[in-house]
């Protein structure tokens, strides 16, 4: 009994060591490529603006992409001690800590929907990746993104599973707290398509529309959705002007 409750501990542990081994190793050191230095450079020019609502690249505004792996690249600076010079690990450590969140995340959807098994075998398959040690290594928001968006999805798949309204209530709620936070980090598209194939689901389940709805918390969950989203979209906006958005991919 006790030692397969020291497996149970030790086997997703030991993955995870492996996980942070292959999502940190040699993030100080690698040169950073083109599109990396628009993350450490903008969030080193809002630094220095100190204006932490509009990206600025270049001392013009960057509205690319939205700025929550700015924030996260500032705020590892800052806890680095060195918030004045934002460097490229600043930035990879957010897709770094984002891939051991991902690996966590996999382990916990294999073992909703399967067995043990399958969650250490989908978790080593995914940490040993080329994937997953590019996108680690990476000062772009596309793990931190895709982390964001598979939490949104599991919670739904929490919900989805779980007999107990208080836990189905917690569970959708961090499925759209999960997809707003995707959505600031790089759009709303992909948390949409996850929306609706959740619901196409079921559907295909044929779960009546009362039920549906109970499971979705279409109310409440688009209030959290909404409470974290637009303030920046409206601050951004304000500080801009009205139509500073038209004709961008933010728009």
């Amino acid at each position: 009994m006790k030692s397969c409750l020291r497996a149970d501990v030790l086997v997703p542990l030991l993955i995870l060591v492996l996980a942070g081994f292959i999502a940190t190793a040699g993030i100080a050191s690698l040169p950073m490529d083109g599109h990396e230095v628009f993350v450490v450079q903008t969030t080193h020019e809002m630094q220095a603006r100190h204006d932490w609502i509009v990206p600025w690249f270049n001392g013009e505004a960057r509205l690319n992409k939205p700025p929550l792996n700015y924030w996260l690249t500032g705020a590892v600076a800052w806890a680095a001690g060195t918030p004045e010079n934002i460097v490229a690990w600043h930035g990879r450590l957010v897709s770094s800590l984002a891939a051991l969140a991902m690996a966590v995340i996999t382990w916990l959807a294999a073992t909703l929907l399967y067995n043990r098994r399958v969650a250490v075998l989908s978790t080593l398959f995914l940490v040993t990746s080329l994937g997953f040690f590019n996108y680690s290594h990476d000062a772009r928001p596309d793990m931190l993104f895709a982390a964001l968006c598979t939490g949104g999805y599991v919670a739904f798949i929490s919900a989805w599973k779980t007999r107990s309204s208080r836990t189905q209530t917690v569970s959708v709620l961090c499925m759209w707290a999960a997809y707003a936070l995707a959505t600031l980090s790089k759009g709303p598209h992909m948390p949409a398509i996850y929306l609706v194939a959740s619901l196409v689901f079921c559907r295909l389940l044929r779960m009546d529309w009362r039920n549906t709805l109970n499971l979705f918390r279409p109310v409440s969950g688009l209030l959290l959705f909404m409470a974290i989203t637009l303030p920046w979209w409206y601050l951004v906006q304000h500080e801009l002007g009205g139509n500073a958005l038209h004709g961008t991919q933010l728009s």
